[in-house]
């Protein structure tokens, strides 16, 4: 399955990808508490085209929300990348 961007949108983040993903590795290794940093993951992967992963860590950050409005932010981010 490819990504759900346009080529052009994808070429623009190929070149940066795999450094924000390992940001953000290191965030949540550093915090595994970090709700948002669950949400950028997934959102990342999606993007890089991991969707199965991305799909984890969406339902990861879910289930760390604290509150609802985050609950439904993240679980936004969770339909757009089982689609």
């Amino acid at each position: 399955m490819g990504s759900r961007f346009g080529a052009d949108s994808q070429a623009r983040f190929d070149a940066d990808i795999d450094a924000a993903i390992g940001l953000v590795d290191r965030a949540l290794a550093l915090n595994p508490s970090f709700a948002r940093g669950w949400l950028f993951s997934g959102t990342l992967r999606s993007w890089a085209g991991q969707h199965n992963l991305a799909i984890e860590h969406l339902e990861t950050s879910v289930a760390l929300a604290h509150t609802s409005g985050d609950r439904e932010l993240f679980l936004s981010g969770l339909r757009l990348a089982a689609k």
